[in-house]
C-alpha cells in the first residue's frame, strides 16, 4: 500500500489535486446553499453584483463570495496536512503550496 501511495509524492499530483480540491469545495458550497436555484444563477450571483441597486445586499453578497473562497482555499490545507505531516510528501507538498499561493492570489485580485 505504501509503495502505491508514493507514487503521488509528485510536483504535478500536488498542482493538480490543488485545483481540484477548491472546485469540488465550490460545488459542495453550491450544493448547500442554492436555495433551488441553478447553477448558473449561483455562478452569475458569484460573479457580478447580484443586487445592482441594493448596497446592503451587495454587502452580503460579497461576504458569501469571500466566505466562499475562503472555504475553498482552506480545503487545500486540509490536503497539505495530510501530504507533509502524516504521508511526509515533500514534492506533493510543494505543488499543494504553489497552487494554494496561485489560487490565493487570484481570489484576491477577484474580491477586490
Amino acid at each position: 500500500m505504501k509503495n502505491k501511495l508514493h507514487r503521488l509524492d509528485n510536483v504535478w499530483a500536488g498542482i493538480g489535486l490543488g485545483f481540484l480540491i477548491p472546485i469540488l469545495g465550490f460545488f459542495v458550497i453550491f450544493l448547500l446553499t442554492n436555495n433551488g436555484n441553478p447553477f448558473s444563477i449561483f455562478w452569475y450571483n458569484f460573479t457580478h453584483d447580484a443586487f445592482p441597486y441594493d448596497f446592503q445586499m451587495n454587502a452580503n453578497n460579497n461576504e458569501m463570495k469571500k466566505n466562499t473562497l475562503i472555504l475553498c482555499l482552506i480545503l487545500n490545507l486540509i490536503v497539505f496536512y495530510l501530504g507533509y505531516f502524516i504521508l511526509k510528501y515533500d514534492q506533493f507538498t510543494k505543488g499543494i503550496v504553489a497552487t494554494t499561493l496561485l489560487l490565493v492570489g487570484l481570489s484576491f485580485i477577484f474580491i477586490y
